[in-house]
């Protein structure tokens, strides 16, 4: 099963670099936007789980928007037990009142250490559903 999380994880990779690339290479042919963030942070809870310890961290972001809803990116951030980097893709739109994003993150611990069982790598869908402000 490790064997087809790595293809996953390649191919999410390839997908985001791709996208990343081709709104870099041709911006006249669509609306797309390419951002990113860099930030340091006294501490990183997630879900709950202070995954620093309290200790501060460094963490990044490069992120590619389309205008038709589509996006891309990966996020990194230092942390006690090594360092994780996330890929995510989705789509977000909205019909008049009602607003909706649907993506797949990948997150991953590769230098965990003696956290091994704390952080594992995993993946998930999310869906987000809006109405008039509303989420």
């Amino acid at each position: 099963m490790k064997h087809v999380s790595g293809i996953k994880k390649t191919v999410l990779a390839a997908s985001v670099a791709a996208t990343m690339a081709a709104g870099l290479a041709a911006p006249s042919i669509a609306v797309a936007e390419v951002s990113g963030t860099v930030g340091v942070s006294n501490m990183y809870f997630w879900r709950g789980v202070d995954l620093t310890e309290g200790n501060a961290q460094v963490f990044g972001s490069l992120d590619y928007a389309h205008s038709s809803g589509l996006y891309a990116g990966v996020w990194g951030s230092s942390e006690v037990g090594g360092t994780e980097y996330d890929l995510y893709a989705g789509y977000a739109g909205s019909l008049g009142d009602f607003s909706y994003d649907i993506a797949y993150v990948d997150y991953n611990y590769p230098n965990s250490g003696d956290y091994a069982g704390a952080y594992r790598d995993l993946q998930e869908v999310i869906l987000s559903l809006g109405y008039a402000g509303f989420s």
